[in-house]
């Protein structure tokens, strides 16, 4: 208790570091529970993709997600990071001609299944996953799989 003042007060200094907020902003959550989940999904939500995504990662965590439900707006915001995984992967292999992993996307599909109590993961042990190859299908295929899911509920978190 007596540590939440200054870490708030580092959480809103718009002058400090983006990552020491980001840093405090996750403090606030773990030991504050929703108190501060408005604050930070609002900060999350205009920096960098690697600040939106450790600030996900806290949102979703089991510890908080039982505090706080689901709430639509990191459901939002983990399908954002997913997008933008996506088409990074896009832009390695249509200008570099090398194809990219989906694993980023793997990274954030997964945590929203696990938030979502919805099952985006294949069974990892069939063959087909065995293998580089298999490993990176099953990327590929748990992205995918979330995305089907996204497009059939998405309206339940829209605005």
């Amino acid at each position: 208790p007596e540590a939440e003042e200054p870490v708030r007060k580092l959480f809103t200094d718009s002058q400090a570091d983006s990552w020491l907020r980001a840093q405090a902003a996750a403090c606030l959550l773990h030991h504050f529970g929703t108190k501060y989940q408005h604050d930070v999904i609002g900060f999350a939500s205009f920096n960098s993709h690697e600040i939106r995504d450790l600030l996900f990662r806290q949102l979703v965590s089991p510890p908080h997600a039982r505090v706080s439900g689901v709430d639509a707006t990191v459901v939002r915001m983990g399908f954002w990071l997913m997008f933008e995984e996506l088409a990074k992967n896009e832009d390695r292999f249509a200008h570099r001609s090398v194809g990219g992993s989906y694993y980023g996307a793997f990274l954030s599909a997964n945590a929203l299944g696990a938030y979502l109590g919805e099952g985006f993961t294949p069974d990892y042990k069939l063959p087909k996953y065995q293998g580089e190859r298999g490993r990176e299908l099953w990327y590929r295929e748990t992205a995918e799989n979330a995305l089907t899911w996204w497009l059939k509920k998405k309206e339940r978190y829209a605005n």
